[in-house]
């Protein structure tokens, strides 16, 4: 592997020979920008991810992982996805993201814990470090205290992600194609975060899952309506620990949604305020009020 930076305007050339003057045969040759690639990558896989049937029900962390739908049962996840450690039975929350070190250290112990679940395996590398045979690059970028983004290497050298329930795409927030995720834009806001703290890249290698069925919680069939009669006193008087089912009987659909990994339900009340409501393992964590500056206050925690 030669991973090197070239600049425009000149001619390079590359000679290939055998180890000796008698070698002779075949060679492939792989050329591309971006970072360094081990040929077990996988493709953008957009025409799954963006389809009616699995857009909904993934985000950026099973859009890193390559996985759609549940590896061991071939479900589709609950709506919005996973969070590190879920598939364990151990997700993380929002007190694990209150800085990079804090959110690196709960995510790469949230990240063991589901790949001894599902059989996989994991190491932090660098960005110049080809992957080893078998593994992809992915990329972790934080905004301290609100929201965590995965980015995952597709084998041509762009990088894909797949920002909360919309569409997967190339492009970073400026619309320019991703090839060196560290170094894009990643001021996502009003709609999403700014991820300003770049956490580390990774090598993961992620062994075939269950074949998708149309098996679906119960829960997750379940319409609601959309209300816009919602007062903050209503919003308060939801208990904590109320499961998603009891919340949104109560707030209805959310009339929109907040952040890539801990995808927020977002309700805009009558006085015109919007509030998140977070939730973990299916009951609620957290419910915050953002300010235009990015600043937050926490409802209930």
């Amino acid at each position: 592997m030669i991973y090197f930076y070239i600049s425009s305007g000149q001619t390079f050339y590359i000679k290939v020979r055998g180890y000796s003057n008698s070698t002779s045969g075949d060679f492939t040759f792989v050329i591309h920008r971006g970072q360094p690639t081990s040929r077990s990558e996988k493709s953008d896989m957009f025409s799954t991810y963006n389809s009616t049937t699995y857009k909904q029900y993934n985000n950026c962390y099973t859009y890193a992982l390559s996985y759609f739908v549940h590896p061991k049962t071939g479900n589709k996840f609950r709506i919005n996805g996973q969070n590190p450690g879920e598939m364990a039975g151990s997700p993380i929350t929002l007190s694990d993201l209150t800085d990079a070190s804090t959110a690196k250290t709960k995510i790469e112990a949230a990240l063991t814990k589901d790949f001894n679940y599902f059989g996989g395996s994991w190491a932090e590398i660098n960005a110049s470090d080809q992957p080893r045979e078998g593994y992809f690059k992915v990329a972790l970028v934080l905004s301290p205290g609100v929201d965590y983004h995965w980015y995952r290497e597709i084998p041509n050298g762009q990088w894909g992600h797949k920002p909360s329930i919309d569409s997967a795409r190339l492009t970073d927030a400026s619309g320019y194609l991703i090839y060196q995720p560290q170094s894009s834009d990643r001021d996502f806001t009003p709609t999403y975060p700014n991820y300003t703290d770049f956490i580390a890249f990774y090598e993961f290698k992620i062994p075939a899952g269950a074949s998708p069925t149309a098996s679906i919680q119960e829960t997750e069939q379940k319409t609601y309506p959309i209300k816009h009669d919602l007062t903050m006193d209503v919003v308060k008087s939801l208990p904590k620990g109320m499961s998603t089912e009891k919340a949104m009987e109560i707030l209805g659909q959310p009339h929109r949604y907040f952040g890539s990994g801990m995808v927020g339900n977002v309700y805009k009340l009558v006085d015109g305020t919007e509030v998140t409501v977070y939730f973990n393992n299916q009951i609620i964590d957290q419910i915050r009020v953002y300010h235009d500056d990015g600043s937050y206050d926490i409802i209930m925690q």
